[in-house]
C-alpha cells in the first residue's frame, strides 16, 4: 500500500498538518483502495467526519452514502474505542470480472465426468440394467460431440476516482478437428464423421474407429456393442456381450459371454465358455484354447494348445498347433488338422469333416418344416375322404378349405425339396474333407467325413489323415499313414 501522504511533500500530510490532525489517507497503487491509517490518532478530538470527507474531495475522489456510512462508521468505533484495525478500508473500487476462457463442452452423453457419475449413480427408483448399464463412450456417424464456447471479454470495473478499469480478457481455447471430426460452419459445433471413440488430446478433438476398452468387460463397462473394430485390454466377463460390426481382440479370456464379430476373432489367452459361452464370427478365430463353448464361424480356425469339450463349427478349415482334440464336437468345411485325437479316458470326442455346418444347419430346420407339412397332409387326407363321402361326392366350404390347404402344404414341400437338392450340390462343391492327426487317435473317437462315418476301436499312431476313399467303387473312410516331417 503506497500513501500519496508518506513524504513531506505528500498532499495529505500536508493537509493533516495543517488542521493539527494525526490520521492521513492512503491510496493503492492500483487506484482501487482507500485506507483511513489511524495510527497517530491520540483521541477522537484529533479525527472528524468532515475532515475526512473534506481530504477525499480534495483529491477529487468521489464519495457515495456507502462511503458515508463507513466514515460515519469507523468515527462512531474511535470515539468508543472499539477501532481494532489502524488501517481500515474506507473505499473499495469496483474490481473488473476477468474474462472466462474457452473451453470445449461435451454433449452430455459424451462428458466422461457426466457418464462416469451416471452409471456409479441412476437415478432413485429407477430399475438397473446392469448388464446393459454402459459407461463406454460412442460417437456414431453425424452425431455432434459437443460445441466450442468461445473466451469472454469480462467486465468492465471502475477505480477510486469513477474511471473504467479494463478486464483481462479470457484466453480462446484452440481446438481443432482431427482425424473423422467434422466443424460445422458455425466455426464451433464439432460433428463425428464415423463411428467411435471421442478423443480431446490437448487442443485436438477426433474419432478413433477403434473402439478401445482398458479394462475387462464387466459392470464397469456394461454390454458392448459398436459397429467397428473392438480392442479389449481383459477379459469379457461371465453373461456379458461384446457385439462388434469389425474385428475383436481380446487380450486375456472370453468366459461364459455371448461373442458376435463380423470380422476377425482373436483371443491372446482363452476362451472358457463353461457350456454357457457362445461365439459367432464372421471371419476366423484365433485362441490359445477353446474349452466348453459354442462357436460358429464362417472362416478359418487356429487353436495353440488344445479344445475341450466344445461344439465347434467352421466353415473353413481347423487347426490345432499342439495338444488334443477331445470331448465334444468339432465340425469343418475344409480339414481339420490336430496333434491327438479323443482322450485315453474314451471321452466322447466327433470329428466331422467335409461338412458345412451353415449348409446343415439350413437343411435340419428344412428338414424339420418337410416334416411338420408332411405330417398335416397325413391328417387332413382321411378328413378329406370321410367328407367327401358323407357328401356324396359333393364338395362343400370345410372340404374346399381341407383342399386348398393340402395343395398349400404339397407346394410347400415342393419348395423345400428343391431347396434341399441345391443345399446339398452346394455342400458337396465347396466342401473337401480331410482330417490330418500327427500323433495319436485314441479309441472311441468317432470320425466323419461327409456322409460316412466311423468309429475309432483300437488306437492308432500318427502321422496319418483320414480321407475318403473307394472300393470297389463304394466310398469309404481310408486310414493313411504320412511321412513324418523331419
Amino acid at each position: 500500500m503506497a500513501a500519496y501522504v508518506v513524504t513531506e511533500n505528500g498532499i495529505f500530510r500536508n493537509f493533516a498538518w495543517r488542521y493539527g490532525m494525526s490520521w492521513r489517507l492512503d491510496i493503492s497503487q492500483d487506484n482501487m483502495e482507500v485506507r483511513l491509517d489511524l495510527q497517530e490518532v491520540v483521541n477522537s478530538k484529533n479525527i472528524t467526519y468532515q475532515a475526512i470527507i473534506a481530504a477525499l474531495a480534495e483529491k477529487n475522489i468521489p464519495v457515495d452514502e456507502s462511503v458515508q456510512k463507513r466514515i460515519n462508521e469507523l468515527i462512531e468505533q474511535v470515539i468508543s474505542g472499539d477501532i481494532t484495525d489502524t488501517q481500515p478500508v474506507i473505499i473499495k473500487a469496483q474490481l473488473p470480472t476477468p474474462g472466462r476462457d474457452g473451453f470445449f463442452l461435451w454433449e452430455e452423453k459424451f462428458d466422461p465426468e457426466k457418464r462416469s457419475a451416471a452409471v456409479e449413480t441412476p437415478e432413485d427408483g429407477q430399475e438397473t440394467d446392469y448388464y446393459n448399464r454402459s459407461g463406454v463412450i460412442i460417437a456414431y456417424q453425424g452425431e455432434t460431440l459437443g460445441v466450442l464456447q468461445v473466451a469472454s471479454l469480462g467486465e468492465a470495473g471502475k477505480n477510486i476516482f469513477g474511471k473504467t478499469v479494463l478486464p483481462e480478457p479470457g484466453e480462446e481455447f484452440p481446438l481443432e478437428a482431427g482425424p473423422n471430426v467434422q466443424v460445422f460452419p458455425d466455426g464451433v459445433t464439432f460433428v463425428a464423421l464415423c463411428d467411435g471413440e471421442p478423443v480431446l488430446d490437448g487442443t485436438t478433438l477426433s474419432i478413433d474407429p477403434l473402439l478401445r476398452i482398458k479394462s475387462d468387460v464387466d459392470f464397469a463397462t456394461g454390454n458392448i456393442q459398436f459397429s467397428q473394430d473392438i480392442h479389449i485390454k481383459g477379459d469379457i466377463k461371465d453373461l456379458f456381450e461384446v457385439k462388434a460390426g469389425g474385428s475383436i481382440t481380446v487380450d486375456g479370456i472370453i468366459e461364459a459371454a455371448l461373442v458376435e464379430c463380423g470380422g476377425s476373432l482373436t483371443v491372446k489367452r482363452g476362451i472358457a465358455g463353461k457350456e454357457k459361452g457362445t461365439v459367432n464370427v464372421r471371419q476366423n478365430i484365433s485362441a490359445k484354447y477353446l474349452s466348453n463353448v459354442t462357436i460358429w464361424v464362417e472362416g478359418n480356425v487356429q487353436v495353440d494348445s488344445e479344445i475341450v469339450n466344445a461344439n465347434l463349427n467352421s466353415r473353413g478349415k481347423i487347426t490345432l498347433t499342439k495338444g488334443a482334440i477331445h470331448g465334444g464336437q468339432v465340425t469343418a468345411a475344409g480339414p481339420i488338422e490336430t496333434h491327438n485325437l479323443g482322450s485315453p479316458a474314451g471321452v466322447r470326442t466327433i470329428i466331422r469333416s467335409g461338412i458345412d455346418p451353415y449348409i446343415e444347419r439350413t437343411m435340419n430346420k428344412l428338414s424339420e418344416q418337410r416334416q411338420r407339412y408332411s405330417k398335416r397332409i397325413n391328417e387332413l387326407m382321411p378328413q378329406a375322404k370321410v367328407l367327401l363321402q358323407v357328401g356324396g361326392g359333393q364338395p362343400n366350404e370345410k372340404l374346399t378349405r381341407m383342399a386348398e390347404e393340402i395343395r398349400s402344404c404339397k407346394q410347400q414341400l415342393k419348395e423345400i425339396e428343391e431347396e434341399l437338392q441345391q443345399l446339398e450340390q452346394e455342400m458337396a462343391e465347396t466342401c473337401h474333407g480331410i482330417i490330418r492327426v500327427q500323433k495319436i487317435i485314441y479309441p472311441g473317437t468317432i470320425i466323419s467325413i461327409g456322409s460316412l462315418m466311423e468309429t475309432v476301436d483300437k488306437e492308432m499312431t500318427g502321422p496319418l489323415e483320414v480321407v475318403v476313399a473307394r472300393e470297389r467303387n463304394i466310398p469309404v473312410l481310408a486310414f493313411r499313414t504320412l511321412v513324418a516331417a523331419k
